[in-house]
């Protein structure tokens, strides 16, 4: 028969370590120290914008040229190939 093993356990001494601890850093975006950096990234947001802006009114025009084509018996392929 195994006899029970004790309910406490020795702890080891913690010897102090002669490294300084390593702070924990957290990982942040770098605030910009150039405020042209910031107009930078600004006029790429209103770029990004106009195109989704532009690329969504070409999508509707598209659509309503195809919904006309077919009051008039015609698919509108044809006439969105020929406007683009």
């Amino acid at each position: 028969m195994n006899p029970e093993p004790p309910t406490t356990t020795k702890k080891r001494p913690v010897s102090p370590s002669p490294l300084p601890a390593r702070k924990r850093t957290t990982t942040t975006a770098p605030t910009p120290a150039d405020p042209s950096l910031d107009r930078v990234i600004a006029l790429d947001l209103k770029i990004y914008e106009l195109r989704t802006s532009i690329r969504r009114m070409v999508e509707e025009t598209n659509v309503q040229r195809r919904e006309m084509g077919w009051m008039m018996g015609c698919c509108g392929e044809c006439c969105i190939r020929r406007r683009n």
